[in-house]
């Protein structure tokens, strides 16, 4: 008789969507990524988001994340269409949680439109995300969206 494999499925939607996402950050901070590190980054974004979709804890907070890093990759991978494609699914879910998603919504249609070519459209995001930063009060918040604004400067 053979043995039936039973699998836990939330356990394995927990755990690609944690290590995808982990996986995502390092090739974010590799320096000298490799069009390979770019194509492998945000295909790795974009299963992190897939199995957080699947999560049953999921949250339209978790889902901004998500959001955020899928567009955040495609701007470094320079590829426009798909960053503004996320930033704008980011941007939709953020208006509906706490300033500092909105802040970083804002960071991602900037670095979208950087990786378009489009400064004058980038600085005016910038604009928007800094307003937000201005009156966050959250330390590690604003130290995030502070560090994710001149993040740009990589893309």
């Amino acid at each position: 008789m053979a043995r039936q494999i039973t699998t836990d499925w939330q356990a394995a939607h927990k755990h690609f969507s944690t290590e995808c996402f982990n996986n995502t950050w390092e090739l974010i901070e590799k320096p000298n990524r490799s069009s390979e590190d770019d194509l492998e980054m945000v295909q790795v974004a974009v299963t992190s988001l897939w199995h957080w979709r699947q999560r049953k804890d999921v949250t339209p907070t978790k889902l901004s994340i998500g959001y955020w890093q899928v567009s955040y990759g495609y701007s470094l991978a320079g590829q426009p269409l798909l960053a503004m494609k996320y930033a704008l699914m980011c941007k939709d879910l953020s208006e509906k949680l706490e300033p500092f998603y909105l802040g970083e919504a804002y960071q991602a249609l900037a670095g979208a439109e950087k990786a378009a070519g489009n400064s004058e459209m980038m600085e005016e995001y910038i604009t928007k995300a800094r307003q937000i930063l201005d009156k966050l009060t959250d330390p590690e918040e604003k130290e995030a969206l502070e560090r994710d604004i001149k993040g740009l400067e990589r893309v």
